[in-house]
């Protein structure tokens, strides 16, 4: 587990990304189902949501059979699909990161979670007195404030 002055020397040392009071969070894209003709991408319905009778022929052969339906299939029905559009996701299940490094080090070991473009992310907690005063008070453990980057101030 890193220090405090280890903390506070890789807060100042990172690129903040033109934000003020930077911390970072796993960001990710997910499907959200939608209805219509606005969408990025289709899947095949399974499980209870497939209606048989919205396969081709060869396509219920195959579902009888118990076999895995291909992904794509130009003679099923357009109902044997459900549409999705592509959301980014802020994901804070584990919380906010003083540090990209951090952030990124936490996906890596957790990759198992998330989607596979999850990625480090950049929010400020200008907005969030305490936490602004527990950033500064761990920085100044390193730095005077007065040495401290404007971002930090």
């Amino acid at each position: 587990m890193p220090s405090i002055t280890e903390i506070a020397a890789a807060m100042l040392n990172q690129d903040n990304r033109g934000t003020q009071y930077p911390l970072f969070v796993v960001r990710h894209t997910t499907k959200v189902f939608v209805e219509g003709a606005d969408y990025d991408g289709e899947q095949r319905k399974d499980g209870d949501l497939l209606d048989i009778t919205t396969l081709c022929t060869s396509c219920l052969a195959l579902h009888e059979e118990g076999e895995v339906l291909p992904d794509e299939c130009g003679e099923c029905h357009i109902e044997a699909y459900d549409y999705y559009k592509n959301k980014a996701v802020i994901d804070t299940r584990a919380g906010y990161f003083f540090t990209e490094q951090a952030c990124e080090q936490h996906i890596l070991q957790n990759n198992y979670h998330y989607e596979k473009d999850a990625h480090s992310y950049v929010v400020s907690a200008w907005r969030n007195p305490e936490l602004v005063a527990v950033m500064q008070n761990i920085l100044t453990q390193h730095t005077p404030y007065k040495d401290l980057p404007n971002y930090y101030k």
